[in-house]
């Protein structure tokens, strides 16, 4: 999918009412990210929060698992909005639309959702700008939604992750409500929506290294120099702790028979709890492939597996956040609680790395390591599928030469067309070389001043120091503060001595600073007269020795630089 434009009615944090964003149009579709770019507090990471605020609404909206929790379904935490995206469509859908567009190799749908106060949502298609509504039952409107949400931050947004752990509550206990009767019907589809904490690590790797091919491992191979998975141990237990903890259904039942039989050496085993080891040998390999049709459907089970660690939330701590308002989420951690009772676990993880003898554990490689095989891994898993990303900072561990390629890679294991990434950095090197078209400044609210804006050019060529001294990060120079106050003070020093005003002390530290800074800047003797003049001019302003300027300082500058050169011209003519 590819987000086109998103707007609020109603105020969500630091976006007021009415805000609206643009990120793409149906003439203009690309497969890079799109960057939100911006000071910090300036409310780019609330874009991210707010479009999975929508979708966490619109999953509970349509899915099954809301059904044993009334009303719930119709509460918005965001109740006025529009969301519009193009959507690929698939063959069994296709009917549905009459104005289906080509780009690339793949056909796109233009979808509009648009929700008023206290109405449900609404499902049209756009042609030509102008909507059509799309006439189809509700239970198959939720094709019209992305496949798979994922969320992911760096830091410590929590802001971010309080829908992706609202519907997981909801999911978990429907499951579990449906178990207490005899209306049961098995597997109820998960939700689309996932949170990935740097916990989930190790089962994004088992799902890459078990199930995908040499091709599609390149990338993370290539950087983090892990070639293989080695081995890797699970515990696995079905004991019920508390009376109201979720059964294992026949499906997960027949997934752990699977696992059991497909384990190198059962560690331990009992009725309750099973500790098996896998070594990763072709046979193995083979065994999950047959057993699963793509990593993505691994994930899947794995995940229905871990669900299982809520049961060690207390009943009552657990019916609270059900019920909770959202900064309830803020601080919560699913083992605050009964950190050592997990139903489920993936450890002892062993690879293989490149120039190193023996495997070694997953844990001893480094911070930017385990990240760019989480993230360029979560990618590859759900490159088949229509997926969103909303990654805040997601390269935060990364040195310059993986931020420098990050787009490379994003095009390479993203799925191209079919999914769609949305960061948020604040790195002038990973946003380098990409259109102006994909990437979006924010800026912190000041009257008369559009809340985003996109760079005048694109930033290809332009290098790491023009970007930081433009508009996006507002730099008036990308040299250190102490070396700048020396140029100045350099300069001033060369246009007295061009004069002969230089007295004897001032001579002296001009050779000082000449000698140190002589392969800077412009240290050479000034013989422009213009260009002296110029510099005589601006060098005298309060506002050119400041390192950081105001929005409204930028323009006063950008003006007094118009003055004089307007002035400078004046002269010549005369």
């Amino acid at each position: 999918m590819k987000l086109v434009r998103l707007k609020l009615g109603n105020q969500f944090r630091s976006l007021p009412a009415d805000f609206e964003i643009s990120f793409s149009s149906s003439e203009l579709v690309s497969i890079d990210p799109i960057c939100l770019v911006g000071v910090n507090g300036s409310g780019k990471s609330n874009v991210l929060e707010a479009l999975a605020e929508i979708f966490e609404y619109l999953d509970q909206y349509f899915l099954q698992y809301v059904n044993t929790i009334p009303n719930l379904a119709d509460f918005a935490t965001i109740d006025q909005f529009i969301v519009e995206y193009l959507l690929p469509i698939e063959y069994s859908t296709s009917s549905w639309f009459t104005n289906a567009m080509r780009i690339g190799n793949l056909e796109f749908a233009h979808i509009k959702i648009k929700k008023l106060s206290g109405r449900a949502p609404f499902f049209s298609e756009v042609i030509n700008g102008e909507s059509r509504a799309l006439e189809i039952d509700r239970s198959s409107l939720v094709s019209l939604l992305p496949s798979r949400v994922i969320g992911y931050s760096s830091g410590q947004n929590e802001l971010l992750s309080i829908p992706f752990k609202k519907v997981n509550f909801k999911y978990y206990h429907s499951i579990r409500e449906e178990q207490k009767g005899s209306a049961y019907v098995g597997y109820i589809h998960p939700p689309r929506l996932s949170y990935m904490s740097y916990e989930d690590n190790a089962l994004v790797l088992l799902c890459n290294y078990i199930m995908q091919d040499e091709a599609d491992l390149e990338e993370i191979q290539s950087k983090t120099g892990v070639v293989s998975l080695d081995s890797f141990e699970l515990f696995i237990s079905t004991y019920y702790r508390k009376k109201d903890s979720i059964r294992v259904t026949p499906e997960l039942q027949r997934f752990i028979n699977f696992l059991k039989e497909s384990a190198s050496e059962i560690l331990l085993s009992s009725n309750t709890n099973n500790r098996l080891r896998f070594v990763l040998t072709p046979e193995l390999r083979a065994k999950f492939r047959g057993q699963f049709p793509d990593a993505a459907s691994l994930f899947n089970g794995l995940s229905w597996l871990s669900l299982l660690n809520m049961n060690g939330i207390p009943a009552k701590r657990m019916q609270e956040l059900l019920s909770a308002p959202d900064s309830a989420y803020m601080a919560y951690r699913p083992f605050d609680f009964e950190p050592d009772f997990k139903l489920f676990t993936i450890d002892n993880i062993l690879v293989r790395k490149a120039g190193v003898d023996a495997a070694i554990n997953y844990k001893t490689l480094s911070d930017g390591e385990h990240q760019f095989g989480f993230i360029i891994g979560l990618m590859s898993i759900f490159r088949l599928e229509s997926t969103l990303f909303l990654l805040d900072e997601p390269e935060t561990h990364f040195n310059p030469k993986w931020k420098y390629t990050y787009r490379e890679t994003f095009k390479k294991v993203s799925g191209g067309l079919k999914s769609q990434v949305l960061l948020t950095t604040h790195d002038p090197v990973l946003i380098s070389g990409l259109n102006k078209e994909s990437v979006i400044v924010f800026r912190k609210p000041a009257p008369n001043l559009p809340r985003s804006f996109r760079p005048d050019k694109d930033l290809k060529g332009m290098g790491v120091d023009a970007i930081l001294m433009s508009d996006i990060f507002g730099f008036d120079t990308a040299i250190d503060f102490p070396t700048k106050l020396e140029l100045i003070e350099l300069r001033e020093l060369q246009l007295k001595r061009l004069t002969n005003q230089l007295n004897e002390g001032e001579t002296a530290r001009y050779n000082v600073l000449y000698e140190k800074l002589k392969d800077l800047d412009y240290a050479e003797p000034l013989n422009d007269p213009m260009y002296r003049d110029f510099l005589l001019a601006k060098e005298s302003l309060e506002i050119y020795k400041k390192p950081f300027l105001s929005q409204e300082e930028e323009v006063e500058r950008k003006e007094v630089a118009r003055q004089i050169m307007t002035t400078i011209q004046q002269g010549i003519q005369e």
